[in-house]
């Protein structure tokens, strides 16, 4: 099989990154196709009894985009230039084109995050731990 990455849309998530509830693709051996999966309790079981190598075959995770972005409930901006969330107007900003993305996060009671955000997968952390 050919590790198709999709021009750098996709990367291999290190194993400790998986958790119940990552949004990821897995290859599906049978049918030689990839696979939009959410991990639960018994397909992460079978991937933390895999070991890294085999890990890089066959699973990968796409690079947070703007569909990513919006799917979560974030509007973009026009006057602003960054997405806004909620009646509290939070606010992600994206720096930079380049994959991974580097954002500004901040909420209405002074929070915020600056730095990589690789996936849908680490934007939903950063939204649960800034209470947004």
């Amino acid at each position: 099989m050919k590790r198709d990455m999709e021009d750098n849309k996709y990367y291999t998530p290190d194993i400790e990154d998986l958790y119940i509830g990552y949004r990821c693709e897995t290859y599906n051996a049978m049918n030689g196709e990839w696979v939009t999966d959410t991990l639960n309790g018994y397909n992460i079981q079978e991937l933390y009894m895999t070991i890294e190598s085999v890990l890089s075959v066959y699973i990968k995770t796409k690079y947070l985009d703007k569909e990513d972005i919006e799917s979560l409930g974030w509007v973009w901006s026009e006057q602003h230039g960054w997405y806004t969330f909620g009646e509290n107007q939070e606010w992600l900003m994206v720096i930079g084109t380049t994959v991974p993305l580097w954002v500004n996060v901040w909420n209405d009671q002074g929070g915020w995050y600056q730095g990589e955000c690789k996936s849908i997968n680490e934007l939903r952390k950063l939204i649960k731990w800034l209470n947004i």
